[in-house]
């Protein structure tokens, strides 16, 4: 992974704690930045929700106007 470094200095120039996990799908490797600390997700979990709903929503198999009822 050559962003090791990158991602690592941005980490260590930031003020605050950072946490950082990335993982390459192909190969298995892992790199990761103060991963002894729990952070909590708040917000920042809906991001990914959000593309895949757009994702769908340029696919066709969803619209952006319809309600959706949640389930278990």
């Amino acid at each position: 992974m050559q962003f090791r470094a990158a991602l690592g200095a941005i980490a260590a120039r930031t003020p605050g704690v950072v946490g950082i996990a990335v993982a390459d799908l192909t190969s298995g490797e892992r790199f990761t930045v103060n991963e002894m600390y729990a952070f909590p997700q708040g917000s920042a979990i809906k991001i990914p929700i959000l593309v895949e709903l757009y994702r769908q929503a340029e696919a066709g198999s969803v619209r952006l106007e319809e309600r959706v009822a949640v389930r278990a």
